[in-house]
């Protein structure tokens, strides 16, 4: 991706807001989570949850509807994952693992494994590239962040409509890990941020607060002063998709969400996602996760 390549030390600043967060709700949970000055900005869509036996059924190769991060609580019991590089790797009791989904390729539970689990993907596009480098499982003891625990048990019982503490515990939760997955990449130390990057983000925050009403071109480029072909080549350039894909991929996430989280009917879901009809929706699904709504909702696993 051209223009990418210097940009993510700006989210240096993420990263520490992420950890104070973090550490602040650890100290004072109730008093971040009723605060209505807290410029809470949900970093993270989170897909599903809950908490699950995983037996030799389990075991599968992933499908493209797997495609986000992946939290577990192993309870007890252990799972090999097999990742696309090979590699293996041992989930055992006792540790918290964050998965890529992105780079799976098999899963294997010989006997049974007890989790508690999170699906989730980035909103903010820096934080997506970056967590975009992570190809490996990374896991910790449980009792590095036993200050969670709590906040996992909320999980496990996890209803289809949590309410906002709940939302406000787990985005915490999961802004925690990520501080510690960069970390783990070596992204502290602070790089310069794209001149191109900076021109386009009016229009990037402008995306991201109406995907869902799908905007035209020429009203996008307008909020940074480009005609609709620049704008378009700039974009473009800078993230590796266009305007119309970055805005759609968005919907779809929606979409992902509902199907797991909700009884919605598809045509209520193709309209609270902003798709002109259900049948609209299936076929741009399918293209993109390899199955269609239907299928994910009665199929996905943890």
């Amino acid at each position: 991706m051209v223009g990418l390549s210097g940009l993510w030390g700006g989210e240096k600043l993420r990263s520490l807001f992420i950890i104070e967060y973090a550490r602040a709700y650890a100290a004072e949970p109730m008093s971040l989570l009723t605060n209505p000055q807290l410029p809470i900005d949900s970093p993270f869509r989170i897909l599903a949850g809950g908490s699950h036996l995983c037996t030799s059924e389990w075991s599968q190769a992933p499908h493209q509807g797997d495609l986000c991060y992946k939290l577990y609580f192993v309870r007890s019991g252990k799972s090999i994952l097999t990742l696309s590089d090979d590699s293996q790797v041992q989930l055992k009791a006792g540790t918290i693992c964050c998965i890529p989904g992105y780079h799976l390729q098999y899963y294997e539970c010989p006997k049974e494994m007890l989790i508690d689990w999170v699906h989730f993907v980035p909103e903010a596009v820096l934080l997506s590239h970056l967590l975009s480098k992570l190809t490996e499982v990374v896991a910790w003891p449980a009792e590095e962040l036993d200050y969670w625990e709590d906040v996992w048990e909320g999980v496990a019982a996890l209803p289809a409509t949590p309410s906002l503490p709940q939302i406000g515990r787990m985005q915490a939760l999961l802004m925690d890990v990520v501080a510690r997955i960069l970390e783990h990449l070596g992204q502290e130390e602070p790089l310069l941020i794209s001149p191109e990057f900076e021109e386009l983000k009016p229009a990037v925050d402008f995306m991201d607060r109406h995907f869902r009403t799908n905007p035209p071109l020429a009203e996008i480029a307008e909020v940074v002063f480009l005609t609709p072909s620049h704008f378009h080549r700039k974009f473009s350039r800078c993230f590796g998709e266009t305007p119309l894909q970055y805005q759609q991929n968005k919907r779809l996430q929606v979409v992902r969400q509902l199907l797991l989280t909700s009884d919605l009917t598809l045509t209520k879901i193709a309209e609270e996602a902003g798709f002109s009809d259900e049948f609209y929706l299936s076929r741009v699904f399918k293209k993109k996760f390899g199955c269609t709504p239907g299928w994910l909702r009665k199929n996905q696993k943890p």
